[in-house]
């Protein structure tokens, strides 16, 4: 039998950055392919009120979201939803879409597969 890891985080010891082309945005990368996961990765986020992200799409992996606090906008080209505590997300390969910040929010993000290899 293989030896099994597990990998355990503590989210005072994860370092924050913001993706580019978002704004007031402070993401903490909890689970990826640092630590050898080949199929997700998982980040916890926050934005601040008029924070958000510009319209983009993504080639070569699904997002979904769980939202924790707060309100975003989320805006693709053909609508418009807003998303509020206990709603989740999912934003399939290609969708062109951008976020608008309403309320200080704070939400889990599921990449899969990791984006950051």
């Amino acid at each position: 039998m293989a030896e099994q890891i597990i990998y355990t985080t503590n989210i005072g010891e994860v370092p924050v950055y913001t993706p580019g082309g978002h704004s007031d945005t402070y993401n903490r990368r909890l689970i990826g392919s640092f630590m050898g996961s080949e199929h997700m990765e998982v980040i916890l986020g926050e934005m601040e009120p008029n924070g958000g992200a510009e319209m983009h799409s993504h080639s070569d992996f699904e997002q979904a979201s769980f939202i924790l606090e707060g309100k975003l906008m989320i805006r693709t080209p053909d609508m418009e939803v807003e998303v509020n505590p206990g709603d989740t997300l999912f934003i399939p390969k290609n969708v062109s879409h951008a976020i608008n910040c309403l309320e200080k929010s704070k939400f889990i993000l599921i990449y899969s597969p990791p984006r950051e290899k």
